[in-house]
């Protein structure tokens, strides 16, 4: 699977054998190549938009990866998670104040993470 330049370079900062979660995960093709190229051992990817939902949904089935390796849910932010579930949360191609708001919404979260 082809990321791009933008996506390679989100999956670059992702420390080796992270458990991640992939905020506004669109389609879910971050969350498949992490696992695939054995970067991260778990990823939740989330997404508060039904369609992207369903877009990575599909993505996961179609490269063969189940739900314990994958967990897709919807959900707004870090809402999703559950502390200390993931260790790396990438949150890419949003504004820096959206960003802001999805890490002061969830501080339970964010006090448990590793790498941003």
């Amino acid at each position: 699977m082809n990321l791009g330049d933008r996506l390679q370079a989100v999956a670059d900062f992702v420390p080796q054998g992270s458990r991640v979660a992939d905020i506004g995960t669109d389609h879910g093709y971050l969350a498949v190549e992490l696992v695939k190229s054995g970067k991260a051992k778990f990823v939740v990817a989330s997404d508060k938009n039904t369609g992207p939902y369903e877009a990575a949904v599909r993505t996961v089935r179609e490269n063969g990866l189940a739900d314990n390796v994958i967990s897709v849910r919807l959900g707004d932010g870090l809402k999703s998670l559950r502390p200390g579930e993931v260790d790396t949360v990438c949150i890419a191609g949003m504004g820096g104040a959206l960003m802001v708001e999805i890490l002061e919404g969830s501080p339970d979260v964010v006090e448990t993470l590793d790498a941003l």
